[in-house]
């Protein structure tokens, strides 16, 4: 046994027939490996020395000890297979690869690979066979599959378009189409439980720079440099990962919509109050959430103007180009583990809880005030007149996606 002149990993010259192996279940966790050409197992002799010996491959004697190996894997990457889905996460940004709204491909906030929020899926991506699995170009020239990447929320495929990164046509999931070579990747293992993700059109790599996702320079599957970090990716199923509370969807990165259970309609952005008044949802019933620099609360970005939400008097108004206290909004549940659906808003001026009045419906201002104290009572800590009725219940429905899930608020914190 020798050794073959130098060569990366991956496609071994359809000529290298020494080099190429069959291997057996030998039983007990065991493997042998059988070469063609010489027509013999791989052999460990007692002085150490690697010889072949000659059997046929179905043939292996159960007394032949030494022709028995163990493999041991000392660097293995998540595996991927048809069917599964993935979030690919940069270990040197701390973010994951994303498919946006405009056909792009860019990154995910800031998260550990293992805080993957439930309610992204931008970030998912399905992974399916890029052509058939052919086994005689398997065994001779190519040693890993082509894969394609579906995104489900935009029903398109991860695409390389020379230097840049897209989003393929929409097209259905299934095997990536003949002659879609830009949407064919094969995934190589870069080292440190790392893989990379290559494009053999364009010869070229998948990387995550500071400011979005893009290309490599030019190079081969098997010319990957030890110091390229930019073009490693964790593999991440995220299958298994998926909404259960409220507090789940109310996450940075997320477009939610507002429901109010008072009128069981949608919230909308009118500038100096929300009002909870519409049959549908548009741009305007549309919510972001955002990080704050500082702490574990969260800020809301309407849709009409793009602008941040704040606590105002009596409502809450979108109208703000930057985040301050009053800016900021707590995620809380509600009752404990009893209502694992329930999520509740908490104001980051007044520290009070938010409820659909709180959104200001314009129509109620007036019953508001008459009947349930100004909803100053709780921020100033004045005590509510018994006879104004101050006991109020409201429900908020918060929407991500297709699910919803209801949010209880007891406006007056003395009510039984």
């Amino acid at each position: 046994m020798t050794v073959s002149p130098a060569h990366g990993p991956y496609d071994l010259p359809s000529s290298w027939k020494t080099e190429r192996f069959r291997v057996k279940n030998a039983g007990s966790n065991e493997l042998a490996f059988w070469n063609l050409v010489w027509y013999a197992f791989v052999s460990m002799k007692d002085d150490y020395k690697m010889l072949p010996r000659g059997k046929s491959f179905n043939l292996l004697p159960d007394d032949w000890t030494q022709e028995r190996f163990k493999v041991l894997m000392l660097d293995e990457a998540t595996a991927l297979e048809p069917g599964c889905e993935v979030g690919l996460h940069s270990t040197i940004h701390n973010r994951f690869v994303r498919m946006n709204a405009n056909q792009d491909m860019d990154q995910s906030h800031p998260y550990n690979i293992n805080d993957f929020p439930r309610t992204w899926e931008w970030e998912r991506f399905m992974v399916v066979l890029g052509e058939e699995l052919n086994h005689d170009i398997l065994h001779y020239g190519r040693s890993t599959a082509d894969w394609g990447f579906h995104q489900k929320t935009h029903n398109r495929y991860i695409k390389m378009a020379g230097t840049d990164m897209m989003a393929s046509p929409t097209l259905d999931l299934g095997m990536v189409p003949d002659g879609w070579n830009s949407e064919r990747f094969r995934v190589v293992n870069a080292g440190a439980k790392h893989v990379a993700i290559h494009n053999g059109y364009y010869n070229r790599f998948i990387r995550m720079h500071p400011s979005g996702v893009d290309c490599s320079g030019g190079v081969g599957v098997n010319g990957l440099p030890s110091g390229w970090t930019w073009e490693r990716f964790k593999i991440l199923q995220t299958s298994g990962i998926k909404p259960e509370t409220g507090v789940d969807r109310m996450v940075p990165g997320a477009t939610v919509s507002l429901k109010s259970g008072r009128t069981n309609k949608w919230c909308a952005d009118l500038g100096n109050l929300i009002r909870c008044d519409k049959n549908g949802i548009g741009a305007w019933e549309r919510f972001y959430i955002e990080k704050v620099p500082v702490g574990n609360a969260v800020a809301m970005r309407g849709g009409r103007g793009n602008r941040w939400c704040e606590e105002r008097t009596f409502t809450i108004g979108c109208i703000r180009n930057a985040i301050g206290t009053y800016e900021q909004f707590f995620i809380t549940s509600a009752m404990g583990e009893t209502l694992k659906s329930i999520t509740q808003l908490m104001s980051g001026r007044s520290k009070i809880l938010l409820s659909s009045s709180s959104l200001c419906l314009a129509s109620e201002q007036s019953y508001i005030r008459e009947n349930l104290c100004n909803n100053t009572h709780a921020a100033n800590g004045s005590k509510p007149n018994p006879a104004s009725w101050c006991f109020f219940w409201s429900s908020l429905q918060c929407q991500l996606g297709g699910a919803i899930v209801q949010a209880l608020k007891l406006l007056h914190p003395d009510a039984p």
